[in-house]
């Protein structure tokens, strides 16, 4: 049981390594910054603690991978999403403006908006705040983007 911790372990060093890399690449790359939704981020992080949880009578190599899959899962909130010169960045795939159809923004709070991109494959989407409206606007319509706003949403 020890050898399957210690692999956990390997794969979570591993996988905090591409995220190294990530952030020191991509993170220059972003223009306007936005945050995907955190849903997911917390299923994973309550399965991870659920299967993983450190006991008192637990091997070592059971707090290790626990430790090392938890950093893991942390270090890719580190990542950063939002639009870029190329098109939309998500945490580990860009979706290029030739293939974003259109653009719907909708608010979702007093000072978020969420940015739906439309393609052949569905929709994705980011969360952005308010104060970065005018600029996401400016930047989709410059790449030849129908973007489409809520009413309630003013840019000026």
């Amino acid at each position: 049981m020890n050898i399957l911790y210690y692999a956990i372990a390997i794969i979570a060093i591993f996988f905090m390594g591409y995220e190294v890399y990530m952030i020191l690449s991509r993170n220059k790359t972003i223009l306007i910054k936005g945050k995907d939704s955190y849903f997911l981020f917390m299923i994973l992080l309550g399965i991870s603690m659920i299967l993983l949880s450190p006991e008192e009578e637990a091997p070592l190599a059971s707090a290790i991978a626990s430790v090392c899959v938890l950093a893991a899962l942390l270090f890719q909130l580190a990542i950063k999403r939002g639009l870029t010169e190329k098109g939309l960045q998500k945490l580990f795939y860009r979706i290029s403006y030739s293939d974003i159809k259109e653009i719907r923004i909708e608010r979702i709070s007093f000072s978020r908006v969420k940015v739906n991109a439309f393609t052949d494959n569905g929709s994705r989407s980011l969360l952005f705040l308010n104060r970065d409206l005018k600029e996401i606007v400016r930047l989709c319509q410059k790449k030849g983007i129908k973007v489409y706003l809520e009413k309630e949403l003013n840019i000026v």
